[in-house]
C-alpha cells in the first residue's frame, strides 16, 4: 500500500498514525461488559481501512500512512483483534466486589495464621488492598504471603508492629481456585485479638 489522499470530511472519525505508532500510554487493565466488547469488535472493522488513519493534513484533504507505517499499525490491530475475538480468556467480565474479613479472638500464646481467599471454580479474584493488625499487643513479627500451588509468595513483613493500628498494603494480587492469602502473626500472647481483611473484585472466567 502507498499513501493515499482523501478529501477531509468533518463527520469522518480519523486516527492519528503518529499517536498510534508513538503512544504516550502505558499498558493497563480494562474490564468491559459483554455489550462493550461487542461494540469494540464492530469498531475493529474500521481499523483495517487505510482511510481511517492520517499521516498529514492538507487544505481540505489528508494523506494516509505509507506502507511501512500502515503495516506497523495493522500489526497493532491484529493483536487487538486476537484479544477481542481470538482469545476468549481476555475480556473477562466483572462479577462482584470482593470484601473478606476474618479474625481470631483470644488467641493462644503461639504463632497464629489467618487465611482469606480461595476463589471458586470459574472466578478469578483480584485483590487491590489488604489490612491486618493485632488489637491487643505487639507481635514479634507479622508476615503476609500469597499461597499458590503449595508455594508461599512473599507479600509483606513487619517486625514488632504497633498494636491496634491497622497495617495496609496496596497492589494487584491475582487468586485462582485454591489460592489464598496467609496472614501469619508470629509471637502472639494469650488473649490477643487479631484481624485481617482483603478488598478487590471478582472476575468471571469463561469456561
Amino acid at each position: 500500500m502507498t499513501d493515499q489522499r482523501y478529501s477531509y470530511r468533518t463527520d469522518r472519525i480519523l486516527l492519528s498514525a503518529a499517536r498510534l505508532l508513538d503512544t504516550q500510554f502505558d499498558g493497563f487493565s480494562l474490564h468491559l461488559t459483554g455489550a462493550q466488547v461487542e461494540m469494540l469488535r464492530n469498531v475493529v472493522d474500521y481499523l483495517n481501512r487505510p482511510s481511517s488513519y492520517v499521516e498529514t493534513y492538507g487544505d481540505g484533504y489528508y494523506i494516509t500512512p505509507d506502507a511501512a507505517d500502515f503495516d506497523e499499525i495493522q500489526a497493532i490491530v491484529a493483536d487487538l483483534e486476537d484479544k477481542l475475538m481470538g482469545n476468549d480468556n481476555v475480556p473477562w467480565g466483572y462479577n462482584d466486589r470482593l470484601v473478606q474479613a476474618t479474625s481470631v479472638i483470644d488467641t493462644e500464646p503461639a504463632t497464629v495464621d489467618l487465611t482469606l481467599g480461595d476463589p471458586p471454580a470459574g472466578e478469578l479474584w483480584i485483590i487491590t488492598s489488604m489490612t491486618w493488625h493485632n488489637e491487643t499487643s505487639v507481635n514479634t513479627r507479622q508476615v503476609i504471603t500469597l499461597e499458590m500451588d503449595s508455594v508461599g509468595h512473599y507479600v509483606a513483613r513487619i517486625d514488632a508492629p504497633v498494636a491496634n493500628i491497622p497495617n495496609i498494603v496496596r497492589g494487584l494480587w491475582y487468586l485462582k481456585e485454591d489460592d489464598y492469602i496467609r496472614f501469619r502473626f508470629v509471637g502472639c500472647y494469650l488473649g490477643d485479638n487479631i484481624y485481617a481483611n482483603i478488598h478487590g473484585y471478582k472476575m468471571q472466567v469463561p469456561e
